[in-house]
């Protein structure tokens, strides 16, 4: 349970080596639309360390969304969001592709077992790979951007690839079973 005001957690640096695709899997209750809340985010400034992804909730251009986005070399940057007003409870799953220049393969975002269709934003993106360092949840490094919400289960992996259909389905399938969102 994360307050809005003071919550968070962090890990050490992550040694990913040279991978640039993620799957991210949550279980979530956001309670708040206020002001943006960071969920996972990676780095000292999770909104533009290079190499680094964010998924908020809302997201901080937006007020009743999930949102995200991907920062490339050169602090280029791919966003995306979709619409979900608060309170709400979902099960969400990203395929994400830090290492793909194109929108399209940027990003695969699920909602609840169905697939989005994603409002981007973002101009050029300088395609990289995820970066060795720290991760924080509930908030941006730890001081910022504090979550309002629940989170009832996160699995990030970090691969050369992306997850089958069959695996996607079953990890959304065992995340429902702790979130109960659908």
């Amino acid at each position: 349970m994360f307050d809005g005001t003071d919550d968070s957690l962090s890990t050490t640096a992550l040694t990913l080596g040279s991978v640039d695709k993620a799957d991210v899997f949550l279980g979530i209750r956001k309670l708040s639309d206020a002001s943006a809340g960071v969920v996972f985010g990676m780095g000292s400034n999770c909104y533009t360390q290079p190499g680094a992804m964010i998924i908020t909730a809302p997201d901080g251009t937006s007020s009743a969304t999930y949102g995200g986005r991907l920062t490339g070399i050169g602090g280029t940057n791919r966003g995306y969001s979709i619409v979900a007003a608060q309170p709400d409870t979902s099960v969400l799953s990203y395929g994400l592709n830090i290492g793909s220049a194109s929108q399209p393969q940027n990003v695969r975002l699920r909602r609840n077992g169905a697939v989005q269709s994603l409002t981007p934003a973002g101009g050029a993106f300088t395609p990289t790979t995820f970066a060795d360092v720290v991760s924080c949840i509930g908030a941006n490094n730890g001081t910022s951007a504090r979550l309002n919400g629940w989170i009832y289960g996160l699995i990030v992996r970090y691969s050369a690839t992306n997850l089958d259909a069959a695996t996607i389905a079953n990890a959304e399938t065992w995340m429902n079973g702790k979130t109960g969102a659908y």
